[in-house]
C-alpha cells in the first residue's frame, strides 16, 4: 500500500471512483464514517491532490451548494498502482469532467445512496447494483459495457445502456426483485418522428421489446437467481415531467411494468415508500417497490 495512505483512505478514494461524483452527505451514508472525520480526511486528500471539489445545488431545494467531489488523475493513479482500478481503464473514464449532465449522474448517485441507506435499516435484504459509469464493471467480449444490452423485434435490433441495473434480495424469503433505473432530468425528448435512440418514447419500446424476449434473462447467471421479468423505473426532477412521462406510459400499454416517481419523494420517503406511479397512472395509490416490506426510509 503506498505510504501514509491507510485502507480507508483507499476505500474513499475507490468509492468516488465508482460514483464519478460524490458529495460529503452520500460519502458519510455510502463510507459509514462520522461526517465530521469524514470532511476532515476529505480536506486532507484535496490537499495532497487526489480529489478535487466543486460546488453544486442539487435536488433537496434551496440552501447552500453542496462540495462534491471527483477524483484527479493523480487520485486515479494511486488506485490503478494499487490494482484497484485496472491499468487499461481510461482516465477519462473516471474523471468528473467526462460527465457532460452533472446533475443525471447526481440523481443516479442519490439513487444509490437512498438503496444503501435502505439495505441497512432493513437487514433481510441485499441490494446489488450495477452503473453504467462504474470503471470496475467488467465488458463484454465485444467490448461493450456489460449492461448495454439489445431489444430485438421483427424488423431491427437496437441498443441501449440503462442508467443502472439492480436486485433486491429478501434473504430470508431467498426472492430477488429485478429492477433497470431510468433517471430523467427533463432534458431527452419524450418523442419525435426520427424516434432517435434517447427518445423516452424509444425506450419504452426497447425494454418492452427487451421484456417480451426475455433478454433479462441473461442476469440469471450473473445473480445467480431466476426472474419472470423486471421493473423499469423512472426518477425524474419535477411533477410537471413526472405527469408527462406518466401521460406517455398510459398511452404505450402494456407498461405495468414501469413505475415512475419524483426526486423530491424520495428525498422525503426514501426509494421503499409509497411514492411510485405503477404503469403511468397518476389516479390511482402508489405503490411500495418493497410491496409489504414498504418502510419509510428518510435519510
Amino acid at each position: 500500500m503506498a505510504s501514509g495512505f491507510k485502507e480507508k483512505d483507499f476505500e474513499i478514494l475507490k468509492t468516488i471512483a465508482e460514483h464519478i461524483l460524490l458529495a460529503s452527505n452520500q460519502l458519510m451514508v455510502l463510507s459509514n464514517r462520522n461526517i465530521q472525520s469524514l470532511r476532515r480526511k476529505l480536506s486532507t486528500l484535496e490537499k495532497q491532490g487526489y480529489i478535487l471539489a466543486q460546488l453544486h445545488q442539487f435536488g433537496r431545494g434551496r440552501g447552500r451548494p453542496d462540495r462534491i467531489f471527483s477524483l484527479t488523475k493523480q487520485g486515479i493513479g494511486i488506485l490503478k498502482s494499487e490494482g484497484v482500478i485496472a491499468e487499461n481503464i481510461l482516465d477519462e473514464k473516471v474523471l468528473a469532467e467526462s460527465i457532460s449532465a452533472v446533475d443525471h449522474q447526481m440523481m443516479i448517485n442519490w439513487f444509490r445512496v437512498h438503496l444503501v441507506y435502505l439495505e441497512k435499516i432493513i437487514s433481510r435484504l441485499k441490494i446489488q447494483f450495477l452503473s453504467c459509469s462504474s470503471p470496475f464493471l467488467p465488458e463484454t467480449e465485444s467490448g461493450h459495457c456489460f449492461i448495454q444490452d439489445f431489444a430485438i423485434d421483427a424488423t431491427s435490433r437496437k441498443s441501449f445502456i440503462p442508467d443502472g441495473v439492480f436486485i433486491i434480495t429478501d434473504t430470508i424469503e431467498n426472492k430477488s426483485l429485478l429492477f433497470f433505473l431510468e433517471a430523467d432530468c427533463g432534458s431527452e425528448s419524450l418523442a419525435s418522428a426520427e424516434r432517435h435512440i434517447k427518445d423516452v418514447r424509444q425506450k419504452i419500446i426497447n425494454y418492452g421489446a427487451y421484456f417480451d424476449k426475455l433478454g433479462y434473462k441473461r442476469y440469471e447467471e450473473s445473480w445467480n437467481c431466476r426472474f419472470n421479468g423486471f421493473r423499469l423505473l423512472f426518477i425524474t426532477n419535477a411533477l410537471s415531467r413526472l405527469n408527462n412521462l406518466c401521460r406517455l406510459v398510459r398511452e404505450m400499454p402494456p407498461s405495468d411494468f414501469i413505475w415512475l416517481t419524483q426526486n423530491q419523494a424520495v428525498f422525503k420517503e426514501g426509494v421503499s415508500g409509497k411514492i411510485w406511479v405503477s404503469g403511468g397512472n397518476m389516479e390511482s395509490s402508489r405503490q411500495s417497490i418493497l410491496g409489504s416490506l414498504c418502510q419509510t426510509s428518510n435519510i
